[in-house]
C-alpha cells in the first residue's frame, strides 16, 4: 500500500514515519526467544527488544522497546481458543521475559505494555506457557522460575493467583524445561539434570496439591559412545507388582504394569523394576548404535529439551545432542528412538508438528529434516474392516470392552492372535526422513542460530491446490545471530520428479542491521520537486564494508551493497538514490614512507547497486576524514588529515582544484544551503545557457558519460556546443573550521576557490567540534558544551552554555521554518530550537549513558533519528520519549498485512461479517466494489485501514472465497484471523461432510470418528504388548515379598475363572464392582466390569466420579455408534455448564457425533449467533438433515435469523443484516427491525454522496492552491 501519489496535478502526499525501532544484532542470551503465533505473525527477542514480523508479506510490523538492558530469553504468543465477539475480541497479546526475571504483557498492535510481572528472589524464568483450561482462562499465564517454582498470573488483572515450590519435593533438583500436556492442560512434564517429574492435577483455581510422581527412565547409549554420564545403579531389584488389564495402565498411571523385557521406566514411590537388556531402537539407525544401558538409569544432563507430542496422547519427546528419545509416560517405556545420521551436524532444536506428529529438526548446520512415523499396519492375517474394531457391540458391551485403555494396552480379554502378532511384530515408533533442506550459508561468525519455530497452523502438506493455497504446508523460521530471519517451506514433489520427495525450500529471508554501525547518513529530505519519488532512506555503513539502505518508514532493508573491503569511515548522498562513501585501507609499505593508507571513495547508485570508483589511482597518501557534497548537487569536497581538501566536479567526477597549503587539515566543514542559482536564472533567464545543477531524484549512472555531458545539456538548454567548451557552474558557498578552530569562508564557481580568512563567527574558548547551517542561521558547537548561534544576514550572534560537556553532533531539523536543531552530547541527546530573536531554547532531553548513542540525525522534519551503540536505531517524536513505539496502525506499509486484531472490536468483526457475506456473484467477485460499497464504520481510521486490508488481499484469495461453500468461507475466514478455535470448528465440520477427503488429524484424540480412533488404540495396544507378556505370567511373577502379591494372585485366578462365563458368575462380580465403586476404589470396579462386558455401567460411573475423558475412551472403545453417542452428548453436557465453562469445545464434541441440532441450540443459547447462523446454514448447504423439531423455537431457523440480523446490524452491516432481516419476516419483530435497517441505509447513503462531493470539491481546489496543510514543512 502506498500514500505516494503520481499524478502531476495531484495533492503531494508524503510517506508517514512514525516512532519506531529498527532492531540490530542478537544476543547469545536471545536463544531460544522465538514464537510463531497463529494469526501468521512470528515475534523474537532482540537484545532486549522484541521485534515482530508478519510471516506472509515477510515484512517488520511492530518493534518493541523493552524497558531494561536485559535480554528477552523468552517469548510467548497468547492463545486465545475460545468464541470471540465484543467481550472477547481479537487481540494480539504477548508475553517475553527477560534475563531479569520480569515477564511483560505486550499489546502489540497498539505497542503498549498490560502487565509487569515480576516474582521478588526469583531472577531466572525458565519457560512460560498461556493456559487454555477453558472459555475464561485466556489471561492466565504458568511460569517457572528457577528453583523448581511454578507461579501462575492472571495478566488481565496483573495478580499472582497462586504459586508452588517444588524445590525440596524434587528433592533438591531445579527444573530446567517444563511441557503442559496439549490433551489435559491439567497435566505438565518437568525435567531436571537427572529425573522427569509429573504434575497431574494443575487448575488454575488453586496449587497443586498432588505429590510429584518421578519417572527415572533407562535412556539408550548416545550414538557412538553412550552418553556423558554413569548409569545409576539400582540398589535395589525385587519384582514389583504388574497386572496388564483393561483399565489398570490408565488409572495407576506411574504405578502401572511395566515389562519385563525392552526399555523400563519405574516410578519413585515403588521398588525399581530389573531392566532386561533389549532393542529400543526405532529410529532412522540400526538398532546396534542405540543401546540401552542394561541394569541402570541413565540421567537427563545432555537432555536440550521436552516436548509432548502434541500428535499422540500419553507421550513425551526427549531430545538430546545425536538422537531423539520417544516416551510412553503411562507405561514408562521408551517406545522408540530417532537418531541423527553421521553425515549431519548435532541437533539445535526440534519440533513437533501439531496435525501430523512429524518431527522436524534443526541441525547446528543450518539443515532442516523433517521426520515422519512409519504408518501403522495391521499383521498379516487381520482384517480391519472385518476384526473386532470394526464391529459395534450391543447394550450389555462387546469384547471390546476391554481391548484397549486410555494408554492403549490390551485388555484381559484380548484375542490370541493380538498377543501373538504384537510379540512377534516388536512394535516401535520408526521415523522416516521425508525431506532435507540445503544448508543455508554461514556467512560470519554472527550468523550462529539463535531460535527456531514451526508456523501453528501450517504444519500438513497435500497435493490439494487449495489447502497449499491456504498455509497448509509446513513451513519453519529460524533467527540467526546477525538478525537475519529464514523462512522455510516444504513443497509437493516437482511434476518431473522421479523420487517424488518433497521439498523443504528457503522462501524469503529478512535483514536487519547486522552489525554495529560505523557511521550513518539520512538521504535528502522531501521538497516540492521530488516528492513524486521520495523515500526516506537511510544508509548504514557496517564494519565489513557493506552499505545498508533502510527505509526508515517501513524500517525494512532495502539493499545491502558491498561498497568497500574495509570499514566504511563516512557517507554523504548525492541525491535521492545515491551516495558517496569512503574507507581507509591500510597499505603494507615501507617504513621510510610518510603514509600507508590507501583512500577508497566509491559513488554508489541505490537502485541497481552499481559501484563506481573514484581516484582509484590515488594510494600512499593521508586518510580522508570528511566527504562534503553541495546543497545543489555541483560539487563535493574530499578533506583529509594534514593535508589540503580537495574540490570535485559531481556531474562530470573530476577534480576542479586543491585548496592552499595554509588550510590543510578540516575538523567541520557545512555547504551553504543559499546559492546564487535563482538569482542567475532571473538575471540571464533561460536562453543563456546556463547548466542547471541536477535534479537530486536522478541517478548520477543514468546521466552520459562525462565527455558526452557538456554536448547533452547543451541540446536540452536549446544551445550546442562543443566538446572542448567550458561547462558553466553556480556559484555556492561553504564554511570549514580547521583544527585550530579557524572559520574561513569560501566561494566557488567552477574550479575557482575563493575563500575569506576573516573570523566573522563568535568562537567561545573552546574548540569548535560540529557545525550545523540553515537559512541564515549557523550554530557551532564546542568541547565546553556551548551552543553559538550566528545569524548570517544581521551578523548577530548569541552563546548559550549548555552544562552538557562538549557537543559531539547537531543536526537542523528539515523543513521551510523549521529551526529545531537535535544536539549530541556525550551522555544526553537534547532537542533546541533556534528563535527569531537571535536565541536558542532547549525544547526536550533524553539522559542516555556515556557514549550509548553514536549518531544523531533527523528521519523527518518531526522524527529525531538516534543510533545507539548497541546497534539498534530508535526514530522519537518530539518528546523523546525513551522507549518509542507507534500503534501498527499508524505504521506506513508498502503492502498491509492482513491483522483485524488491529481495528476496534466492533470493526474487526464487521470486517469478518463482510468477507462472510460477499456482494458477489456464482463466478467472480470484484475487490473494488466491495470497498467502494463498504460502509465507514464506527471509526474513520479503521475504514481506511480495513480497505487497505482488502485491497493488498492476494487474489487467489478472492477466488477462493468465492468458490467456497459457506463453511470452507468460513474456514479460509477464521485462518485470516489467526482463530485457532474456529478452525478447529469448522475443520470438525468439514470432516464430518466429507470423512474420506478431510480426515481429521490424530491431534482431535477423542474427538475422532469411532472406527478410526479405534485403529489409533489397537496401535498402542500392540505396541505395548510387543514389550509384555501374558497377563496371567506378569500377575503370577510377583514376588511374595511384595506388598501386591496377595491381590495379584486373587485377580490372576478371577481372570483363569472368567474364561467361561455364565450368569451368576457376571452377577457376583458386578455386585462386588459396584461395592468397591461405592467404597471409592473407582478404578478397580471399572475394571471388573469391563471383565464382565458390561461397558456402558463403566462409563456411567466414570461420569458419575467426574472423570469424563475415560469415559469417552472408554465409548470409543467398547459400546456402540449409538451408545458412544449418548456417553458424548453427556460429556458436552457437562463441558457447557457455568462451571466447567468449555463451551466451545462442547460444540465441537457435538459436531463429532453429527448432533448438528443441539451443537446449533448450544451454540445459539450462549449468544455465539455469528456462529450458530452459519452453522445452519453450512449443514442446510451440505444436504444434512436436521430434527428442528427437537430444538426449542427460540433457536429455530425463523428466530435464529432474526437474532443474527440484529447481530449483524449492531456491528455495522446494514446490507446483510437487512438480507437476513428478509428472510425472517415470519417473525412479528422482523418488520420493525426492517424499517430501521431501511432507514439508515438511505441516510447512509445520501452522506456517502455529501462525502464524495466535498472531496471532489477539494481535490479540484487543491490544483488552485498550494496544499499547506500536508506541506508546511517541506523543503521549498
Amino acid at each position: 500500500m502506498s500514500d505516494t501519489a503520481t499524478d502531476e496535478g495531484s495533492t503531494p502526499t508524503v510517506v508517514k514515519v512514525s516512532p519506531r525501532l529498527i532492531p540490530g544484532i542478537l544476543n547469545p542470551g536471545n536463544k531460544d526467544a522465538l514464537d510463531w503465533g497463529p494469526q501468521g505473525l512470528v515475534a523474537y527477542g532482540s537484545q532486549s527488544n522484541i521485534v515482530v514480523l508478519d510471516s506472509r508479506s515477510v515484512t517488520t510490523v511492530q518493534c518493541l522497546q523493552g524497558g531494561g538492558r536485559h535480554d528477552v530469553t523468552r517469548i510467548r504468543w497468547s492463545r486465545h481458543l475460545h468464541y470471540h465477539d465484543k467481550a472477547r475480541p481479537y487481540t494480539l497479546r504477548l508475553a517475553a521475559a527477560d534475563s531479569a526475571g520480569v515477564v511483560t504483557v505486550w499489546n502489540v498492535a497498539t505497542g503498549t505494555i498490560k502487565a509487569e510481572l515480576a516474582q521478588p528472589g526469583h531472577k531466572t524464568v525458565i519457560d512460560m506457557h498461556w493456559m487454555a483450561y477453558n472459555d475464561a482462562s485466556y489471561p492466565l499465564l504458568l511460569v517457572l522460575y528457577e528453583h523448581s517454582y511454578l507461579v501462575l498470573w492472571d495478566t488481565e488483572r496483573e495478580l499472582l493467583v497462586w504459586k508452588k515450590d517444588f524445590l525440596r519435593e524434587a528433592g533438591g533438583e531445579k527444573f530446567t524445561a517444563f511441557s503442559v500436556d496439549p490433551f489435559s492442560e491439567a497435566s505438565i512434564a518437568l525435567v531436571t539434570l537427572e529425573h522427569l517429574w509429573l504434575v497431574d492435577d494443575l487448575n488454575p483455581a488453586r496449587a497443586p496439591q498432588a505429590p510429584l510422581r518421578r519417572l527415572d527412565v533407562n535412556l539408550p547409549h548416545a550414538p557412538g559412545g553412550g552418553t556423558n554420564s554413569q548409569a545409576q545403579t539400582p540398589t535395589e531389584n525385587p519384582r514389583r507388582s504388574r497386572l496388564l488389564s483393561g483399565v489398570q495402565a490408565m488409572f495407576q498411571g506411574a504405578n502401572s504394569s511395566q515389562a519385563n523385557a525392552g526399555t523400563t521406566v519405574s516410578g519413585s514411590h515403588s521398588h525399581h523394576g530389573s531392566g532386561a537388556s533389549g532393542s529400543g531402537a526405532g529410529g532412522d539407525q540400526p538398532s546396534s548404535e542405540m543401546d540401552l544401558m542394561p541394569g541402570g538409569y541413565g540421567n537427563l544432563t545432555d537432555c536440550q529439551a521436552v516436548l509432548h507430542d502434541p500428535a499422540h496422547r500419553y507421550q513425551l519427546v526427549l531430545v538430546f545432542p545425536r538422537h531423539v528419545v520417544v516416551v510412553d509416560f503411562v507405561i514408562q517405556q521408551v517406545i522408540g528412538t530417532a537418531v541423527v545420521e553421521r553425515s549431519l551436524a548435532g541437533l539445535f532444536a526440534v519440533r513437533i508438528c501439531r496435525l501430523t506428529g512429524r518431527l522436524v529438526c534443526l541441525h547446528d548446520s543450518g539443515v532442516i529434516t523433517v521426520r515422519q512415523r512409519k504408518p501403522f499396519t495391521l499383521p498379516q492375517g487381520v482384517d480391519d474392516s472385518k476384526s473386532q474394531l470394526g464391529s459395534s457391540g450391543g447394550s450389555d458391551g462387546s469384547r471390546l470392552c476391554g481391548e484397549s485403555d486410555s494408554s492403549g494396552t490390551i485388555s484381559l480379554l484380548t484375542p490370541s492372535w493380538l498377543h501373538q502378532s504384537a510379540r512377534a511384530a516388536q512394535f516401535d515408533v520408526h521415523y522416516d526422513t521425508l525431506t532435507t533442506s540445503d544448508p543455508y550459508r554461514m556467512v560470519t561468525r554472527n550468523s550462529r542460530i539463535v531460535a527456531f519455530a514451526l508456523c501453528p497452523t501450517q504444519q500438513t502438506d497435500s497435493n490439494d491446490d487449495r489447502k497449499i493455497l491456504w498455509g497448509e504446508s509446513l513451513r519453519a523460521a529460524i533467527v540467526l545471530q546477525d538478525g537475519r530471519t529464514l523462512f522455510y517451506k516444504m513443497l509437493p514433489p516437482a511434476k518431473d520428479s522421479k523420487l517424488g520427495k518433497r521439498r523443504l525450500v528457503l522462501t524469503a529471508a529478512l535483514e536487519t542491521l547486522s552489525t554495529l554501525p560505523h557511521c550513518m547518513k539520512m538521504c535528502p529530505p522531501v521538497t516540492f520537486k521530488n516528492w513524486k519519488t521520495y523515500r526516506p532512506l537511510l544508509a548504514c555503513a557496517v564494519g565489513t564494508g557493506n552499505v545498508q539502505v533502510l527505509n526508515v518508514a517501513t524500517g525494512a532493508v532495502e539493499r545491502n551493497i558491498c561498497v568497500h573491503t574495509t570499514a566504511v569511515r563516512g557517507i554523504e548522498w548525492t541525491g535521492l538514490t545515491s551516495f558517496l562513501s569512503f574507507a581507509n585501507a591500510t597499505l603494507q609499505v615501507q617504513s621510510t614512507q610518510n603514509s600507508n593508507i590507501k583512500n577508497e571513495l566509491n559513488l554508489t547508485e541505490v537502485t541497481s547497486g552499481r559501484v563506481r570508483q573514484i581516484r582509484s589511482d590515488r594510494a600512499d597518501e593521508k586518510p580522508i576524514e570528511l566527504v562534503a557534497v553541495s546543497k545543489y548537487g555541483q560539487y563535493f569536497i574530499v578533506a583529509f588529515k594534514d593535508q589540503p581538501f580537495e574540490l570535485w566536479d559531481l556531474r562530470n567526477l573530476s577534480l576542479l582544484s586543491t585548496v592552499s597549503q595554509n588550510f590543510r587539515s578540516i575538523s567541520c566543514l557545512e555547504w551553504s544551503p543559499r546559492s546564487a542559482l535563482r538569482r542567475k536564472h532571473s538575471e540571464m533567464g533561460e536562453e543563456a545557457g546556463i547548466a542547471s545543477p541536477p535534479k537530486q531524484t536522478e541517478p548520477i549512472f543514468l546521466k552520459p558519460p562525462a565527455n558526452d555531458q557538456q554536448d547533452t545539456q547543451a541540446v536540452e538548454n536549446g544551445k550546442k556546443t562543443s566538446k572542448g567548451q567550458h561547462q558553466q557552474f553556480v556559484k555556492e558557498h561553504f564554511l570549514a573550521i580547521d583544527a585550530q578552530s579557524k572559520v574561513c569562508f569560501f566561494t566557488v564557481e567552477g574550479s575557482v576557490l575563493k575563500s575569506n580568512m576573516r573570523i566573522l563567527v563568535p568562537v567561545s574558548s573552546g574548540s569548535i567540534t560540529c557545525t550545523a547551517w540553515k537559512a541564515d542561521k549557523l550554530v557551532l558547537g564546542d568541547s565546553d558544551g556551548n551552543l553559538s548561534l550566528w545569524d548570517i544576514t544581521t551578523k548577530k550572534s548569541e552563546t548559550t552554555p549548555s552544562q552538557r560537556g562538549a557537543v559531539r553532533k547537531v543536526v537542523f531539523a528539515p523543513g521551510r521554518g523549521n529551526m529545531k536543531i537535535i544536539v549530541l552530547f556525550q551522555d544526553a541527546v537534547e532537542l533546541w530550537e533556534a528563535t527569531a530573536d537571535h536565541t536558542m531554547n532547549r525544547l526536550t532531553s533524553l539522559k542516555t549513558g556515556r557514549g550509548e548513542v553514536s549518531h544523531v540525525d533527523w528521519a523527518g522534519s518531526m522524527r529525531p533519528l538516534l543510533a545507539w551503540a548497541n546497534g539498534t536505531i530508535t526514530i522519537m517524536d518530539m518528546e523523546l520519549k525513551p522507549h518509542p513505539a507507534s500503534s501498527i496502525a499508524d505504521y506506513f506499509f508498502e503492502e498491509m498485512p492482513f491483522l483485524p486484531a488491529i481495528l476496534s472490536p466492533n470493526s474487526a468483526l464487521h470486517l469478518k461479517a463482510i468477507l462472510q457475506h460477499l456482494p458477489c456473484s456464482q463466478q467472480e467477485v470484484d475487490p473494488l466494489a466491495v470497498m467502494s460499497s463498504l460502509r465507514s464504520f464506527v471509526n474513520s481510521e479503521d475504514t481506511a485501514l480495513a480497505r487497505s486490508m482488502l485491497a493488498d488481499l492476494e487474489p487467489e484469495v478472492w477466488e477462493a472465497l468465492v468458490k467456497a461453500s459457506v463453511a470452507e468461507r468460513a474456514l479460509i475466514i477464521a485462518r485470516l484471523f489467526g482463530d485457532d478455535e474456529a478452525i478447529r470448528f469448522w475443520t470438525m465440520f468439514e470432516s464430518l461432510v466429507d470423512p474420506v477427503r478431510r480426515s481429521l488429524p490424530p491431534s482431535f484424540d477423542l474427538l475422532l470418528p469411532q472406527k478410526e480412533y479405534r485403529r489409533t488404540q489397537l496401535y498402542r495396544a500392540m505396541l505395548h504388548e510387543s514389550k509384555r507378556g501374558s497377563n496371567y505370567q506378569l500377575l503370577l511373577e510377583t514376588e511374595p515379598p511384595n506388598p501386591h502379591f496377595t491381590h495379584d494372585a486373587l485377580r490372576a485366578c478371577l481372570i483363569a475363572c472368567l474364561k467361561t462365563e455364565n450368569a451368576s458368575q457376571s452377577s457376583v462380580v458386578k455386585l462386588v464392582a459396584t461395592n468397591l465403586i461405592a467404597s471409592g476404589d473407582t478404578q478397580l470396579g471399572v475394571q471388573l466390569l469391563c471383565v464382565i462386558n458390561k461397558a456402558l455401567d463403566a462409563c456411567r460411573y466414570l461420569q458419575s466420579n467426574a472423570q469424563w475423558d475415560k469415559s469417552v475412551w472408554l465409548a470409543k472403545c467398547s459400546l456402540s455408534r449409538v451408545e458412544q453417542c449418548d456417553v458424548v452428548c453427556k460429556w458436552a453436557e457437562h463441558l457447557s455448564l457455568v462451571a466447567t465453562n468449555q463451551r466451545t469445545k462442547a460444540a465441537v464434541a457435538l459436531l463429532s457425533v453429527a448432533e448438528v441440532g443441539r451443537c446449533i441450540q448450544l451454540l445459539a443459547a450462549n449468544q455465539m449467533l455469528e456462529r450458530a447462523m452459519l452453522l445452519a446454514d453450512a449443514a442446510e448447504e451440505a444436504g444434512l438433515q436436521i430434527e428442528w423439531d427437537k430444538i426449542k423455537e427460540e433457536y429455530r431457523p425463523a428466530a435464529l435469523r432474526l437474532k443474527y440480523a440484529r447481530y449483524l446490524h449492531a456491528i455495522g452491516n446494514s446490507e446483510a443484516a437487512l438480507s437476513f432481516c428478509m428472510k425472517a419476516l415470519d417473525m412479528p419483530e422482523a418488520e420493525d427491525l426492517k424499517k430501521e435497517i431501511e432507514i439508515i441505509l438511505e441516510d447512509s447513503t445520501s452522506l456517502i454522496a455529501h462525502h464524495r462531493h466535498l472531496q471532489l470539491t477539494r481535490q479540484r481546489a487543491s490544483l488552485r492552491r498550494t496544499p499547506h496543510s500536508q506541506l508546511a514543512l517541506i523543503n521549498d
